[in-house]
């Protein structure tokens, strides 16, 4: 067989398998959607790599994920690893596969994002070593300072990462009992070319920052063997949104009681749950591990442990959004490709006199020129036959 065939049909293999995971299908389930007009074994032998599949059969497998029959045939642009996944207890082995689709896709996406805009280096976290807690908690304070961070709270964990070209992602299909990852994106070359937080979509923002928090420890440590990577970067997380000399002075070094009214205060300031806080009060020796204790008897008791009271809203991330919209105002990407990345759910739709624009832009530019003079002696005529603007450019301006 060519090299060349073999070639297409791996690349196709892949993208076949990429796409039926993420969405959670069996082959047979992938069989049934496509209206059996292709079998499961011969889907199977697709996504091995050891047959081809038939025009028809790219063509409703394009129609069906709303894809390009060339994105099917291309080859993924990225190689994902991924350094950390957290997953509660009986989380199977195909959701957590199906996740991992999930955030390959993603990642592409916006790594050719980064590409048509030119910005294609990502803003790469210094890889500390550590091999104790205390030494995490270090690492946050030292990547504060590097991105000259001072002591307050941080505002907003979301757009911070962003501005640092890390993607924050959320993932609202798949499991309940998944609640991060994190990631980086290479080339072929094994050049970083983009990482990635990932948090499952929640309704407190508490959670949330601290989920992003946390990814990012996985994403900035490295772990000696022997330190428990989890704990490592909870301890992280915890540094990096209430940092010591902060608490330090906002809370006091000693406390042998605290009262709601007063957690709540702190969890407007730093923008942590309660739960976290006193985790991190513990950490800093401020409370004993029994008033820590105490506390977890008394939020459950009151049933505050899965929805505690004063809610911080959730933060959205905006990276992806606004690079679609810069492409598409720049003419990299078409009004259909922009729509389709922005999502339904949006309600935005393109202008048909930018439509038209971008079809102008498309021709030569003699031809262009020609229907510019033409739109320009139209106007023109407009202009010196109506009165009406003139009277309004004209006019006094009265401030009501």
């Amino acid at each position: 067989m060519p090299t060349e065939k073999r070639s297409k049909m791996t690349h196709i293999g892949r993208r076949i398998k990429q796409l039926r995971m993420a969405q959670g299908l069996s082959l047979e389930g992938l069989s049934g959607v496509l209206e059996k007009i292709v079998t499961k074994q011969a889907l199977s032998k697709y996504e091995l790599g050891k047959d081809y599949p038939s025009p028809k059969v790219i063509q409703k497998l394009a129609q069906y994920y709303d894809v390009r029959p060339s994105y099917l045939m291309s080859e993924p642009g990225i190689q994902v690893e991924f350094m950390g996944f957290r997953k509660r207890v009986g989380m199977g082995e195909k959701v957590q596969a199906q996740i991992k689709c999930q955030v390959e896709q993603e990642l592409e996406t916006r790594v050719e994002l980064q590409s048509l805009i030119g910005d294609t280096q990502p803003i790469c976290p210094k890889n500390i070593k550590v091999n104790s807690l205390d030494k995490a908690e270090e690492a946050a304070k030292d990547l504060r300072k590097e991105w000259q961070l001072g002591l307050d709270p941080i505002d907003n964990i979301t757009a911070l990462l962003e501005d640092q070209r890390i993607h924050v992602i959320e993932i609202d299909k798949g499991s309940h009992k998944f609640d991060g990852i994190s990631a980086l994106a290479k080339n072929s070359e094994g050049e970083i070319l983009a990482f990635g937080v990932v948090s499952k979509k929640v309704e407190s923002g508490d959670r949330q920052r601290l989920n992003l928090s946390h990814e990012l420890g996985h994403i900035v440590l490295e772990c000696e063997e022997g330190l428990d990577t989890e704990k490592a970067a909870n301890r992280f997380a915890g540094s990096f949104l209430a940092p010591a000399d902060t608490v330090y002075k906002v809370v006091g070094r000693k406390r042998h009681q605290l009262s709601l009214e007063e957690m709540l205060i702190y969890k407007s300031f730093f923008k942590m749950s309660i739960q976290s806080l006193l985790y991190r009060f513990q950490d800093l020796n401020i409370i004993t591990q029994e008033l820590n204790k105490d506390w977890y008897r008394y939020l459950s008791g009151m049933g505050m442990r899965k929805k505690e009271p004063g809610q911080l809203e959730v933060e959205i991330p905006q990276w992806k959004d606004k690079m679609v919209l810069r492409a598409y105002n720049e003419g990299l990407i078409d009004s259909e490709k922009a729509i389709k990345l922005l999502g339904n759910n949006k309600g935005i739709t393109i202008p048909e006199g930018l439509k038209n624009i971008r079809e102008i832009m498309k021709l030569p530019l003699a031809q262009r020129h020609k229907i510019l003079e033409k739109e320009a002696l139209q106007a023109k005529e407009y202009y010196e036959n109506d009165t009406e603007w003139r009277e309004f450019s004209e006019g006094a301006i009265i401030e009501g």
